[in-house]
């Protein structure tokens, strides 16, 4: 069907569209027969046009080729003329130069004879000022006796500072071994109180019911028994077995007292040991064998308690004399093993009671140790601050002799200089004098060759006057003629454009008719060819009309069956629809059902698979609980009958782990920390008064600094004031005009604040100073360096070269400005400039006459100048 209606509509068209183009065609062709008759008529103008305007165009040639040749011979006759002027003109040229050269000549002759003039005074008048100064003997004199002084003074300085080098050495070379011996008295410091600690703790010093028993008898005082004995050296471990269980014993003076004593003892192990009376020495079967008791010395008669104990060195020779021992009697040996007659006693226990004899014997060494590192340390100290004290006399001693030495250095160059001075104005004086009388002479001979000059000059001028003015007569004449010739010229050169216009415009004329029959001619074949086409297109569209309506009505037959079988199947389609759409929307609704039980079903199950595996975690953690309890000894149902009605778990738990953590941060127990503490607390308040000392200082150097700064700024203020003063009145005086000044930029402190140059020459608007040429920048630096250079005048100023990047008018303002400020400042310049060496009094020069050696020369301007007039 869709088909069919395309097929029909586009026939529809074509045929329409086939008319219109009809129609068009037939108007076209009726316009093209039109516009062919306009075009025949028109190249019938067009040719009896162009038969009237080629006869005059050729007569307007021949016109216009007379008045050139015309023009020709006038502009010939022009230029003759002018040949004549020019010839003319380079003789009255010549002769006019030829007054300037002899009148400039006459007043540069009259300037010199009057400079010439000018420097005989002035040489006359220097001649007679010119005194010679006093010697220079007593100068060398003092000179020679400060040398001798600072070399006897030098001499003394290496010796000082010698002498420095050697104690500043030693002085380190004392505080190593005092840092050293200071370490070593701190380590023993700490092994002797953990020594004391463990020996307090191994005699039961240490706090306890015992201890406050003997505190409430004033026993706790009193010594041990171990604290009175002394042992012969390594037998410590064989009394310490015997005596072990009174080495922690309290000495008394009498034993008779202790019975109400002992009635107040709540707690605990106590010894007393005391003088006994009245001792009696038993029988002994070894009456040769060396005793125990020999080997100890105390102030308490120990006889009690090591009679009948024997000392031998090995355990072998031990087990050989145990048959013979009496059952009172026993044997230690060396290393400690205590045995007798059917017994044996070995005593290896790792705790604080063991060693106690032999701890006691380090404390000693180490006792006497501290008291030798102390004296050391204290000997040190006291090396050390002698060392200082040496050391701050050797170098106020040295920093005397320097200031000493440059005093003498100081006094010594000035005397040079004035020495030198002296010596070179005599030397100066007396060749200026030379000098003068010589320029005297030439002054005079230089002034009678320019009078002779001058009247040369005059009568040259005169003779030259003379054919000025009769040059002044031929230039009228040939001033008239140029005229004639010229009027000529132009009224040639008038006709001749008439003439030349009045060809070219018959030639445009022509030319235009011309290409207008052409354009026409063409034209007129194109339309002829245009309505031979038009006509061709419009019988083809009248065979292509006639046969397109057969096709349509069978097309329109065939359209009408087809939409009567569609209309039956959209409704067949229709019916099949509305049934999928009802089976869709129930499988919808029975989906959704079954999603909503399968999530119903697995919340369940995750829900018991959670409570089963709390359930199994409870068991397991109850079971662990239970062992614990277990190992611990306790039962559950006596803890939970204990235990409070309000306890919570967290709370216990934040308990348990608040105070493990204190425990952990209390770390292992130092027995040296009082000692350390105390030697940290010396150490602090050392510290403190060295911060307290450091602070004072930085306060002043704070308050010097800042005072320091406030005059920095205060002169530096008033410096860049009068710098820029000077500068705003010399820029001016160089540039013949214009501004410049200083300008603070940058910050608001003046010390950090930069400094801009403004300058801005006479006629210039720059806004930067990059903007000026090399010489304007010159005479900016100029300027700027005379400013600084008024500020603080010195005797001597040195320019090199300064005037390179000028022009003469620059250098003549720069030699004024030299000029003025050399009244009160000698300047010494190098130029290669003609008017800056004009500008100077004394030139000095260096020359290569030959290769590789160079010579000073002197040169006097003047001379030389009139060196040059006479060349």
């Amino acid at each position: 069907i869709s088909r069919i209606e395309q097929t029909l509509q586009h026939q529809r068209e074509r045929h329409q569209q086939l008319q219109t183009e009809q129609t068009e065609a037939l108007k076209l062709w009726e316009a093209a027969q039109t516009q062919l008759h306009q075009v025949q008529t028109r190249t019938a103008e067009l040719t009896a046009e162009v038969t009237d305007i080629e006869p005059r165009w050729q007569t307007a040639q021949e016109t216009a080729a007379q008045s050139q040749q015309i023009l020709e011979q006038a502009e010939q006759l022009l230029r003759e003329w002018q040949q004549q002027w020019e010839h003319f003109n380079s003789e009255t040229a010549q002769a006019a130069q030829q007054v300037q050269v002899e009148q400039t000549r006459m007043q540069h002759l009259e300037q010199h004879i009057a400079g010439i003039n000018h420097r005989i005074a002035r040489l006359e008048q220097e001649q007679h000022s010119i005194v010679l100064p006093e010697s220079v003997d007593d100068l060398l004199l003092q000179i020679e006796e400060l040398q001798a002084q600072h070399a006897a003074g030098e001499e003394e300085l290496q010796n000082i500072l010698w002498q420095l080098n050697s104690q500043r050495t030693q002085n380190q070379t004392t505080v190593r071994e005092l840092d050293t011996a200071k370490s070593q008295l701190q380590t023993l410091r700490g092994q002797r109180a953990s020594l004391e600690a463990l020996q307090e703790a191994a005699l039961g010093q240490r706090k306890g019911a015992v201890a406050e028993w003997l505190q409430q008898k004033q026993w706790q005082d009193k010594q041990r028994l171990a604290q009175l004995l002394q042992v012969e050296a390594g037998w410590e471990a064989a009394v310490e077995t015997v005596l072990s269980p009174y080495l922690q014993a309290v000495y008394l003076d009498d034993l008779t007292s202790v019975e109400t004593a002992l009635a107040d003892l709540p707690q605990g192990n106590v010894s007393l040991v005391a003088q006994p009376h009245n001792i009696t020495t038993p029988q002994t079967n070894l009456p040769q064998q060396t005793t125990l008791l020999s080997k100890v010395t105390a102030p308490v008669t120990l006889t009690a308690l090591l009679s009948g104990v024997y000392a031998v060195d090995s355990l072998t020779e031990a087990l050989q004399l145990i048959h013979q021992l009496a059952a009172h009697e026993s044997i230690v040996t060396r290393a400690g093993v205590w045995l007798g007659n059917g017994w044996l006693r070995i005593a290896r226990e790792a705790d604080a009671k063991t060693g106690i004899l032999q701890r006691k014997r380090e404390l000693e060494e180490i006792n006497s140790a501290l008291e030798k590192m102390t004296v050391t340390v204290e000997l040190a100290e006291a090396q050390r601050e002698q060392g200082q004290t040496q050391l701050h006399e050797l170098e106020a001693q040295r920093d005397t002799r320097q200031r000493q030495q440059a005093e003498w250095i100081a006094k010594q160059a000035q005397l040079k200089a004035e020495q030198q001075v002296k010596q070179a104005r005599i030397n100066q004086l007396q060749q200026r004098a030379q000098q003068i009388n010589t320029e005297l002479q030439d002054c005079l001979q230089q002034l009678e060759a320019d009078q002779n000059a001058i009247a040369q000059a005059q009568t040259n001028l005169t003779q030259v006057q003379e054919i000025t003015a009769l040059h002044e007569q031929q230039r009228d004449e040939l001033l008239q003629t140029k005229n004639n010739h010229q009027a000529a010229v132009d009224k040639a050169r008038l006709q001749a454009g008439i003439d030349h216009n009045q060809v070219h415009q018959y030639a445009l004329q022509l030319q235009a008719a011309k290409m207008q029959l052409d354009n026409t001619q063409q034209t007129h074949t194109r339309l002829e060819q245009q309505l031979q086409d038009l006509q061709q297109k419009q019988n083809a569209l009248q065979q292509v009309l006639g046969e397109g309506d057969a096709p349509l009505l069978e097309l329109t037959e065939q359209l009408e069956t087809l939409t009567t079988q569609r209309t039956a199947e959209e409704q067949t389609l229709l019916s099949a629809r509305q049934q999928l759409e009802r089976l869709e929307q129930d499988l919808r609704l029975l989906e959704k059902q079954r999603h909503e039980v399968e999530q119903r079903v697995a919340s369940l199950r995750n829900a018991l698979e959670q409570a089963r595996m709390a359930g199994q975690a409870l068991t397991v953690r109850g079971n662990t609980l239970q062992e614990q309890l277990a190992e611990s000894g306790h039962e559950l149902a006596t803890i939970l009958a204990e235990l409070p009605t309000d306890a919570v778990e967290t709370v216990w738990d934040e308990r348990l782990g608040q105070i493990t953590r204190k425990i952990e941060r209390l770390g292992a127990i130092n027995l040296a920390a009082i000692d350390e503490f105390a030697t940290q607390s010396e150490r602090k308040t050392y510290l403190d008064a060295q911060h307290a000392d450091l602070t004072e200082a930085l306060r002043i150097l704070e308050d010097a600094m800042q005072k320091i700064d406030k005059e920095t700024r205060t002169r530096f203020k008033e410096t860049f004031d009068k710098v820029n003063a000077n500068f705003q009145a010399l820029f001016p005086a160089l540039f013949g005009g214009g501004r410049a000044s200083l300008e603070l930029v940058g910050e608001d402190d003046l010390l950090s604040a930069g400094v801009n140059v403004m300058a801005q020459p006479p006629g210039k608007r720059n806004s930067t100073i990059h903007l000026l040429s090399g010489g304007e920048k010159a005479l900016t630096a100029v300027s700027l360096v005379f400013s600084f250079f008024q500020l603080n005048p010195a005797p001597f100023c040195m320019l090199d070269e300064v005037d390179a990047p000028l022009d003469d008018a620059n250098v003549s303002r720069f030699c004024r400005l030299v000029q003025q400020m050399s009244e009160t400042v000698q300047f010494i310049f190098i130029s290669h400039n003609k008017l800056a060496i004009e500008m100077a009094t004394h030139l000095a020069g260096v020359t290569m006459k030959e290769p590789g050696v160079s010579r000073m020369v002197a040169v006097d301007i003047e001379e030389a100048m009139a060196m040059a007039e006479a060349a």
